[in-house]
């Protein structure tokens, strides 16, 4: 299992969700106006890159979640990997 460090360090049992992975993903694929099939398609790869990431870790940090799947997210849609990296940013 590879729980997840929140920001303030605290560990929480939480494990590694790809669910809320592949929704925030998705959300960023479809704000790059990606269609929405082909989201899904993406949002699956680019789990499966951030589980095979972390599959040996005991504990990462929400973090390096962000960024591993940033680098996934860019292989597969360089717009889409813009979104996602900057969604808090866009008001």
């Amino acid at each position: 299992m590879t729980e997840v460090i929140k920001r303030n360090g605290s560990r929480n049992s939480e494990e590694f969700s790809t669910e809320k992975l592949c929704n925030s993903v998705s959300a960023a694929c479809l704000a790059a106006r990606t269609p929405e099939g082909e989201a899904r398609q993406v949002a699956d790869a680019v789990s499966a890159f951030v589980k095979e990431w972390s599959k040996d870790r005991h504990g990462v940090t929400s973090d390096d979640i962000r960024r591993i799947a940033h680098q996934g997210l860019s292989i597969f849609s360089p717009e889409a990997a813009y979104e996602y990296k900057n969604h808090k940013l866009v008001l």
